[in-house]
């Protein structure tokens, strides 16, 4: 079927935009079910959003990239006793298509552009439906309800005054076929050249109608919020893994981006707590960490249990908590490796003063264990034999014989992790004679829309996993000069600011260190700049894998994707400026190293939620234009 955006109508809809948006919904013909249909866009010809317009459908057809707007006549208004009736029912249809070609005139309208644009009507015939004449398409809109008297029949007219019945799905979608094929007859598109222009500005302009007119964004806001509440339940994977948990003392699950390893870490922390365990939840990131150490003081303590979160540096602190010699010696020494959490956070390690460390760190902890059960979340970054000694002695057992789960990203490791060249797995397998464990996959994206995960595959050139159904807005890519990335950001930050999104909604994202950013800058939209490590969190924050709203709510957070790895955000905001890093690629384009690529746009693309916006300086046009065309290749076959 198309996809409609949004995907549902809001309960106070009227009747007729109800009766046309199910009846597009069951299109049947093969290319409309490839149509993209938005509805209820209200629309101005300035970017102040003043004197907005309503459009009720708007339907892009991807196969004769042609553009129709329908309106939808009120009863009253339809002069059917006129002799210029016609014209009389197709004029309001007419006004916004032509509000809606001047808005976007310069970008996809204009004389050179491979897009036409088209307009239709629909009006009332005063045909009555009771139980028996109702579509069955139609029913479900009043299964529990009586039919209204002055439910009517509804006829749509195109500009060149062909009309149909517009509540038939096949005589509807085969009349706008028709019409979308007459639209583009003159054969604008001739080249495999103009084919990709043409499909790259059909993206473009989707991406502009959803992500620039208000009306769609909050129905958007509305609806995602609405289905994300079924993602807080645990996924199918995510339950069998459970299970499997629990007659499993010892368990590795692998999981990509988005797949609910930290969630799930969380849910099993909280289990082992509740049945009495004090259990070790380590991860690599000190900023997750914090979230950690914040939701541990929701549970409860009646039945003996404890969750310490922590990162590995860190830990020991609470093995030498009844040894105040022992502790303050371990303090000096986290004092005096400095960079150690800075290390694992980015994947690479201070050989010269981890190993040091941890010989020390284990000689004072002894062989005894403290921790009944060990998590250890992004553990990617931690499967390596210098960590798996310190978590060996911090568990009752061991590795060997102790009860421990492992959640990490390891097919994917060597984009996540710089340094580590062999499978995590492979590493604990040889760290000690003995040592056993049950393997597990989380194969579902439940964290990002369809439309954010599908641009993470196809753009950080990953294999694709399942999907959720949650569709959002479509994921723009932008590119910048040198001396235009500041403006660019200023203006995003202000519409988005303008489309009711908080500053806690939004992560700017650093490919580097953040000196991207003009951190100088009193701010970008009138948002000061804030490194997320300085941010205060408040105790309230609702979302524990989103950091916390700032005390103010003029701060605007930014991060770099290491900083930000194992937490998200609903609008995500991806910098790749041009870095001193660079190598010479095909065709001459001065680049970052491929691998270099791969992980920031992995890691940091896979942080959006609902929205994604990657700004790129404009060498990266090339390689990220060469991986959408191989991706989609790549599905055509």
């Amino acid at each position: 079927m198309p996809r409609m955006i949004p995907d549902s109508l809001p309960s106070d809809a009227p009747d007729s935009k109800k009766l046309l948006f199910e009846t597009l919904k069951y299109a049947t013909n093969p290319i409309a079910r490839e149509w993209t249909v938005l509805h209820s866009v209200e629309i101005g010809p300035c970017e102040d959003a003043t004197n907005l317009t309503n459009i009720d459908f708007i339907i892009l057809d991807w196969t004769y990239f042609s553009v129709i707007t329908i309106s939808i006549v009120p009863e009253g208004q339809e002069n059917s006793h006129s002799s210029k009736t016609p014209v009389s029912r197709l004029a309001k249809s007419e006004e916004v298509m032509n509000l809606l070609k001047d808005r976007f005139v310069t970008t996809h309208f204009n004389n050179d552009s491979p897009i036409a644009l088209g307009f239709a009507a629909v009006y009332p015939t005063y045909q009555q439906f009771d139980r028996q004449t109702l579509p069955v398409h139609l029913e479900s809109l009043f299964n529990d309800n009586e039919l209204p008297d002055d439910l009517t029949g509804f006829a749509l007219l195109t500009e060149y005054n062909v009309s149909c019945d517009a509540l038939n799905p096949e005589i509807l979608s085969n009349t706008l076929m028709n019409y979308a094929l007459e639209l583009q007859i003159w054969e604008r598109i001739s080249t495999e050249e103009e084919m990709k222009n043409a499909q790259m500005q059909m993206n473009e302009l989707q991406s502009n109608l959803e992500s620039t007119n208000m009306a769609i964004t909050t129905i958007f806001s509305a609806d995602l919020n609405s289905l994300r509440q079924e993602l807080l339940r645990l996924t199918t994977d995510q339950l069998n893994s459970l299970k499997r948990l629990k007659i499993n003392d010892r368990c590795v699950i692998d999981g990509a981006a988005g797949t609910g390893k930290t969630v799930l870490a969380l849910e099993l922390a909280k289990q082992r707590c509740d049945a009495g365990d004090t259990v070790a939840l380590l991860c690599s990131n000190p900023n997750l960490c914090r979230r950690f150490v914040k939701w541990t003081k929701s549970l409860s303590s009646d039945k003996g249990g404890k969750v310490v979160a922590s990162t590995l540096a860190t830990l020991p602190n609470w093995a030498f908590r009844e040894n105040s010699n022992l502790r303050k010696k371990h303090q000096r020494r986290l004092a005096e490796s400095p960079g150690l959490e800075e290390s694992l956070k980015h994947g690479y390690y201070l050989d010269d003063k981890w190993p040091s460390f941890i010989d020390e760190t284990v000689a004072d902890l002894g062989e005894e264990g403290v921790f009944d059960y060990l998590i250890v979340d992004e553990a990617q970054n931690m499967c390596e034999e210098m960590f798996l000694k310190l978590m060996n002695v911090l568990l009752k057992g061991g590795l060997v014989h102790g009860k421990w789960t492992m959640f990490g990203d390891f097919t994917n490791q060597n984009i996540v992790s710089s340094r580590l060249t062999r499978d995590g797995r492979d590493v604990l397998k040889d760290f000690a004679t003995g040592i056993h464990w049950s393997n597990d996959e989380l194969e579902t994206n439940c964290r990002n829309t369809h439309e954010i995960a599908e641009a993470v595959a196809m753009l950080a050139d990953i294999e694709s996993i399942p999907m959720s159904g949650v569709h959002g807005p479509v994921v723009q890519v932008r590119y910048f000069s040198s001396d235009k990335l500041n403006e660019m950001l200023d203006d995003l930050i202000i519409t988005w600011k303008n489309r009711g999104f908080e500053s806690k909604d939004m992560i700017l994202l650093s490919s580097g260190v953040g000196d991207e950013f003009n951190v100088d800058m009193t701010s970008y939209g009138g948002w000061k700049l804030c490194n997320i490590t300085e941010v205060e969190e408040e105790d309230n924050s609702e979302d524990i894998l989103v950091p916390g709203a700032p005390s103010q709510d003029n701060i605007l957070r930014y991060s770099n994707v290491y900083d930000f790895q194992g937490l998200e955000s609903n609008l995500a905001i991806l910098v790749m400026p041009v870095t001193e890093d660079l190598v010479k690629l095909a065709g001459g384009i001065a680049l970052p190293r491929v691998e270099l690529l791969d992980r920031v746009l992995y890691i940091g693309m896979s942080r959006a939620k609902t929205m994604l916006i990657v700004l790129a300086h404009e060498s990266y046009k090339e390689i990220l234009d060469d991986r959408r065309t191989g991706w989609k290749l790549i599905k055509e076959r």
